[in-house]
């Protein structure tokens, strides 16, 4: 089964990325073929030391394992099973005719294929996953009529279903001395905050289920460059991809969307129907720069281009509004962040400031801060073990409002926290039992969820999650349109 599994993810990695085989040297394709090609007769005259030295590379990639032996033998893999029952049913309005989904009962399966190969200082690196579950929302394009895609829908990934199959990273790596390139599809972190962070927000992430996000890597060309203690990263964007919103009929997003629909007075076009276009438009750029000073952890960047800013445009028909489609608008953005440690406590925090052109968006500065203390010995009589306490406090300063005359809504209700606590408590009883509780309070419209969990892994190659979820709102917020939410999760992930 392994070497089935490894011959799919080589194809595809193969199909998907001739542009990295046709970059390597002779070294790499001796060693692809090694077992096939056989050693050259040296018949024109060089000079003794050269021929010595091309005996040497001729040894040496004979002894060293060919690009298949190394997939193969660094495949590693996880499966994870999942099984979600909700406590309530979401409550269809009177008002709307949009019927929304009525499972309580999720059941779903996530498997991650992972492999790397190098041969000299070229290295090429593939991570695929693959999903499947019974939740109608979440992969019923996947089912239907995948001959109407066309390249940049593969490319692009634009819907927010997910594929049952793709690469979430697939990129190769040429290292030097102190410079390093990489090409493909790879994720970016830009952060060093601990529960949550305003400013990793350059990978697309599904967010179909909002607290169990995954991120998925950008197409991209990546130059990083090292310097003493300073590490410098260029990186060029050239393919807009989006998150994976959860549906408008699912659990996470019913509630607002028949409240919209209700009161808007026109129909307004999704994203996917104005998606932005592969173009030299629509190349997006970053630079970050990170750093250490004594015992201080430093980053700050800087991004032009296309994120997630999706506004509302209005559409108008001889002067009078008719409609209104979402667009993605280029903006500028800085951010930065630091983390200190003093013996076992740990500072943390950062913020992003993002500049809307021509007003298209609102401008605004979005932070985190907070601290995170360890216990180490922690001797309590129930619980001995390891104790970490986290806090953070997330927040957004609001600087000028969209005013563009074109557009109509912002991105605020799609941004992140804008007044709210984060807290979370880890103890680890053993090297096999672990026991987290986490929450959010919202200060605004005092909404609180509670999230606890319990970790097992005393079972070799096995792990095992039960994770109980709690929505205490009141009647307005982001957390009250997910009211209805309350679950049981329990998971089951097996690493091979």
């Amino acid at each position: 089964m392994k070497k089935i599994n490894l011959l799919i993810l080589l194809m595809m990695t193969i199909n998907l990325s001739t542009f990295a085989q046709d970059s390597m040297d002779d070294e790499l394709l001796l060693d692809i073929f090694a077992e096939e090609t056989e050693e050259p007769i040296l018949e024109i005259d060089r000079e003794p030391e050269i021929i010595i030295e091309q005996d040497q590379v001729l040894e040496e990639s004979e002894k060293s394992p060919s690009l298949i032996d190394q997939l193969y033998s660094n495949l590693q893999g996880e499966t994870k099973g999942v099984y979600v029952y909700y406590f309530n049913e979401l409550t269809q309005p009177d008002y709307t005719t949009y019927s929304p989904e009525h499972d309580q009962h999720i059941f779903e399966a996530k498997t991650i294929k992972s492999t790397f190969a190098q041969i000299s200082n070229i290295r090429l690196k593939a991570d695929l996953i693959s999903f499947f579950g019974n939740e109608e929302e979440r992969y019923r394009p996947a089912l239907a009529n995948p001959e109407n895609m066309n390249i940049t829908d593969w490319i692009q990934n634009k819907n927010n279903e997910r594929l049952f199959l793709s690469f979430k990273e697939l990129y190769m790596s040429v290292f030097f001395d102190n410079f390093d390139i990489y090409l493909g599809k790879k994720i970016i972190s830009n952060t060093l905050s601990t529960i949550y962070s305003p400013a990793d927000i350059y990978s697309p992430v599904d967010l179909v289920d909002p607290f169990s996000s995954e991120p998925f890597g950008n197409i991209l060309l990546e130059f990083d460059y090292y310097f003493n203690n300073i590490d410098i990263t260029a990186i060029i964007l050239p393919v807009y991809q989006g998150n994976k919103n959860y549906s408008q009929l699912s659990r996470w997003g019913y509630y607002p969307f028949v409240e919209a629909a209700a009161s808007a007075p026109f129909t307004i076009t999704a994203l996917q129907e104005n998606y932005p276009e592969i173009n030299l438009e629509n190349i997006s750029y970053l630079l970050k720069l990170k750093t250490r000073v004594k015992s201080v952890d430093l980053f700050t960047s800087a991004f032009y281009g296309l994120n997630q800013n999706i506004v509302t445009k209005t559409i108008t028909t001889m002067g009078i509004p008719t409609g209104g489609e979402e667009e993605v608008i280029p903006v500028i953005q800085a951010s930065a962040g630091f983390s200190s440690t003093l013996k076992k406590l740990e500072l943390h925090g950062e913020g992003l400031y993002n500049y809307s052109l021509n007003s298209k968006d609102d401008n605004y500065l979005s932070y985190c801060g907070g601290l995170r203390y360890i216990f180490d010995e922690f001797s309590a009589p129930i619980l001995p073990g390891r104790l970490e306490l986290t806090m953070e406090y997330a927040g957004e300063y609001l600087m000028s409002e969209q005013s563009h005359e074109d557009y109509m809504l912002s991105s605020s209700d799609r941004r992140g926290l804008k007044n709210d606590l984060l807290l979370s408590t880890e103890a680890t009883y053993n090297e096999d039992l672990l026991f987290r509780v986490s929450g959010q309070y919202e200060f605004d419209d005092k909404n609180l969820m509670t999230l606890t969990e319990v970790s097992y892994k005393g079972i070799e190659n096995i792990k095992l999650n039960l994770r109980w979820q709690h929505f205490v709102t009141s009647d307005d917020g982001d957390l009250y349109n997910w009211r209805d939410n309350s679950s049981l999760v329990t998971e089951a992930i097996i690493s091979y």
